[in-house]
């Protein structure tokens, strides 16, 4: 019904703005009468039921409008999906081609994303993660008198941390803890534990609490308490308690100490151990309470002994800045307060996620952006292959159009054909990617956080659909686009079925350059990397790793409790070892080599020298070795002597150091014979010089270190190191068994050669060079072929002007020419803008490099060479395939 005015009434225009739910063609044909219709009931339901029926026919209206435009577009989306798997069935090779490279892309996208949402995605298993920071000291100085450069960050000493909780008022609360072992006796085989040793408050920081028990009491925590007590964790509880629900209460021996089960923790918890610790995998923690006995305020150790983490939780609505800045000024007035021991010492506040796994983020975002670069790549293969199709499929689109076919239908059906495809690879992407998270998990390396909660979960599912869904509108569009630009009356004319636009041509080029040009990027990074991992690999450790076990023995204070039975009882298994069959040399160390694990920095005071200013203090690793340790790893004697076995607790202290330490505090003199205290009144001197080696790993410099006498420096839970003749895997049980003939409680803790320690101080930089060169590879083989698909269909479309060519005198030499010639252009287009990408990422390349020097990036050479060769051999088959064109049967074609 209209108005006077030749327009729809009101009631007619929202009717007819309803109408565009349902599919076009559908509305072309029958909206006018469906409008009609409407128009004629409702002018009815008005004169007869009035404003209430004319109500309710809206709302009879609209649920038919809604009911019919779902039935419609349903319709029409099954009689795509039909048409597009008629389609795809039509030439299953192509299909197949196109699903394997979408797979290859969508599943390596998924696999990596899996890793993201486990490490820097998934929250932590704590309360509020977000508001959970790291509080450590720092000091200006520590990079020059350690050498310890990568060492942003260093522990905390009790007396510092309580001034923090005290004058504070950005944290709700902050809780103090430090790295334990013990060795577990009782029931079953003794077993080393690692764990820690927490104040009171320190679940409550984290916001979680026990399955079974409780956590810690605050009385439990002072220093009149006896510390008696544990919490488990609940992998502990399963394994080695069968998962008994009455252990609380439970009486358990640790270092032969007895201790009460008060707590078992949930199975998600995991220890906040900063970087890659193996304690973040801690089982016990006990209170700080027989600890704290040692730091009372009359000992200046309460501030000078540096052994501690703290963990904070910021209050509701503070910052980092914040924090950091409150913090800043804690840290000034403490340095003013106590300038013997805090000049030089600032605080870093670092969040809980940072703390983790911020070392992990430049690789995982390098990884992130190849298998990126991988997806693109197979887009632009796939997009190639459809615009391939689409040119054959030309005429067949131009009749329908001709015969009234609506473009904007034929645009949906063409990207109904693209989304299935991607649908279908999405779906073998993601079998793809389940399968490569076993792989993952089995070559990952075992220090790194989080690693081990890679899963195929919700999320990741719903990124993989997300993804495939994506693809498919990313390779289809283009193709799609330029099939349904077709002019029918042009096309219906053309004589041959081959011919296709200039600009068809134009795109497949571009798409080629694209191609060729991300994976010269993914190539140039691969190279980078493994440049990176040779050189690391090249790295002279300063001592022998051949046929060497290491391990070490966490002793029971309780039964090594004077200095006399730890010299007595390491003197006597040093003594065993040396004499077991096929045993070269053993050797004893407080701090294994390539564990990274360090001893504590010790101050050094040079005799007759003035003291340094406070801040200014001269540090030093103190190493407390056995005579045969630098025979067992073969570390060299610069000048002087090694330390032996009449160096002992009654004669005069003497102690050798490193090379770095003799050239920085020693420059141009000779240290040999000089005195100095380590950290007390008692002089040491220097009666040798050895080699530097790399002990912490291969990335830290070597840095001053002192080697002291194990029977002149007592520090029990000594590390060992045996050589032997022939595998020293072999030896284990041996060793074992000659440990057991001196104390049978004691078992071997961290049993590993020195091959596998420097293996796994690589790992990590192999795993993920591993990860990049695959990705690397698998895009220059897409590359090639999408280059391959492109030059044979530049023959195939040429075949009528080749046929000419060579009829008018061309020689098989000029036609391989020509077209080796157009490939190749393509090539170096694409190398060239390949160079661009590598250019403007040699910022994140060059973050993740070991030492970055300008003559890595000769690493390009080979690469772009390599490449070029791939793109060579892909236009030489088809150019080859050229050269053979029969001119008479060419002409005949048309």
């Amino acid at each position: 019904m209209r108005s006077h005015s030749g327009h729809l009434a009101p009631y007619q225009r929202i009717y007819a703005q309803m109408l565009m739910v349902l599919p076009g063609d559908f509305r072309r044909e029958y909206g006018e009468p469906m409008l009609q219709m409407f128009s004629e009931r409702y002018v009815e339901e008005c004169r007869v039921r009035g404003q209430p029926g004319a109500t309710w026919f809206w709302v009879e209206a609209l649920f038919d409008l809604v009911r019919v435009a779902v039935f419609e577009h349903f319709g029409m989306l099954l009689q795509d999906l039909t048409y597009a798997v008629r389609m795809l069935r039509s030439n299953p090779l192509v299909t197949g081609i196109m699903l394997l490279v979408l797979a290859l892309g969508i599943g390596a996208n998924t696999a990596i994303f899996s890793v993201i949402n486990a490490v820097l995605l998934r929250p932590f298993p704590y309360a509020q993660p977000e508001r959970l920071v790291f509080v450590w000291e720092k000091s200006a100085d520590w990079e020059k008198t350690t050498g310890m450069a990568r060492m942003k960050s260093t522990v905390v000493s009790v007396a510092n941390y309580l001034d923090w909780r005290a004058q504070n008022q950005v944290f709700t609360d902050m809780a103090i803890f430090n790295i334990w072992s013990g060795s577990l006796t009782g029931a079953g085989e003794p077993e080393v534990i690692d764990g820690a040793i927490v104040s009171a408050n320190f679940f409550s920081v984290l916001g979680i609490q026990p399955q079974l028990g409780r956590s810690f009491l605050p009385e439990e925590d002072s220093p009149e308490a006896d510390g008696q007590v544990i919490v488990i964790s609940d992998g502990l509880w399963k394994r080695r308690f069968a998962a008994d629900l009455g252990i609380i209460g439970r009486k358990v021996a640790i270092d032969a100490r007895s201790y009460t089960v008060v707590g078992v923790m949930p199975s998600q918890f995991q220890q906040p151990e900063s970087g890659f610790s193996r304690f973040q995998r801690a089982q016990i923690w006990r209170p700080l309470a027989n600890r704290r006995k040692y730091f009372t305020d009359a000992q200046q150790c309460n501030r000078a002994c540096r052994n501690f983490r703290v963990i904070a939780r910021l209050k509701s609505g503070g910052s980092l800045a914040e924090a950091q800045t409150q913090m800043d000024t804690i840290a000034r007035r403490l340095e003013r307060t106590y300038p013997e021991t805090n000049t030089g010492y600032g605080v870093t506040v670092i969040a809980l996620a940072e703390q983790f796994v911020g070392n992990l983020r430049p690789i995982l975002l390098l990884l992130t952006a190849a298998v990126g670069c991988v997806l693109l790549i197979a887009c632009a293969n796939v997009a190639n292959l459809l615009l391939v199709r689409a040119s054959a499929r030309r005429k067949e689109i131009a009749l329908r159009l001709a015969l009234g076919a609506n473009r904007a239908r034929l645009l949906r059906q063409l990207l109904t054909e693209s989304l299935l495809l991607s649908l279908l690879g999405g779906v073998f992407g993601v079998g793809l990617a389940w399968w490569s998270v076993p792989v993952l998990l089995a070559l990952r390396p075992e220090n790194l956080p989080r690693f081990d909660r890679i899963e195929i979960d919700g999320t990741v599912l719903a990124f993989g659909l997300g993804l495939s869904l994506l693809t498919g509108l990313i390779f289809g569009l283009l193709p799609a686009l330029q099939a349904t630009r077709t002019t029918p009356n042009a096309v219906l004319k053309e004589g041959s079925t081959t011919s296709a636009p200039r600009s068809q041509a134009r795109w497949l080029g571009a798409l080629v350059i694209v191609e060729i040009a991300l994976s010269l990027a993914l190539l140039a990074g691969a190279g980078l990397l493994v440049q990176n991992l040779l050189r690391l690999q090249s790295i002279d450790p300063g001592f022998t790793t051949r046929n060497v076990v290491s391990f070490w023995l966490a002793l029971p204070k309780l039964r090594y409790s004077t200095d006399e039975r730890i010299v007595a009882f390491e003197e006597q298994l040093l003594s065993r070892l040396q004499t077991l069959p096929g045993v070269e040399a053993a050797g004893r160390v407080s701090s294994l080599p390539l564990t990274g694990l360090n001893n504590w920095g010790i101050e050094v005071t040079i005799a007759g020298r003035p003291r340094p200013a406070p801040g200014q203090e001269l540090n030093a690793d103190n190493r407390i070795v056995s005579s045969g340790y630098f025979e067992t790893l073969g570390i060299a004697l610069v000048r002087g002597r090694l330390l032996n076995d009449r160096d002992r607790s009654n004669t005069p202290k003497v102690v050798l150091i490193n090379e770095t330490m003799a050239k920085r505090y020693w420059p141009g003199q000779d240290p040999i014979g000089q005195r100095i205290s380590l950290g007390d009144e008692r002089l040491w001197q220097i009666v040798g010089i050895v080699k530097d080696i790399y002990h912490f790993d291969l990335f830290q410099l070597p840095y001053p270190e002192v080697y002291t006498s194990y029977r002149q420096y007592i520090f029990g839970g000594p590390g060992l190191v045996v050589r032997g003749q022939v595998d020293p895997a072999s030896l284990v049980q041996t060793i074992q068994q000659t440990v057991h003939s001196l104390d049978k409680n004691l078992p071997l803790n961290d049993v590993q050669t020195l091959d596998e320690r420097l293996a796994r101080s690589l790992a990590a930089q192999r795993f993920y060079t591993l990860l990049l060169v695959l990705m690397a590879v698998i895009a220059a083989v897409l590359a090639g072929s999408g280059l391959y698909g492109v030059m044979s269909y530049s023959v195939t479309r040429r075949t009528r002007e080749l046929g000419i060519r060579v009829a008018l005198g061309a020689r098989p030499a000029d036609v391989l020419r020509l077209v080796v010639g157009q490939g190749i252009a393509l090539v170096l287009a694409g190398i060239g803008c390949g160079l661009i990408l590598v250019l403007g990422a040699a910022n994140m390349l060059t973050g993740i490099l070991y030492e970055p020097r300008p003559q890595d990036w000769l690493a390009l050479l080979p690469v772009t060479l390599g490449l070029f060769v791939v793109g060579l051999l892909a236009c030489y088959v088809p150019a080859r395939r050229a050269t053979r064109v029969d001119s008479a049967i060419a002409l005949r074609c048309e």
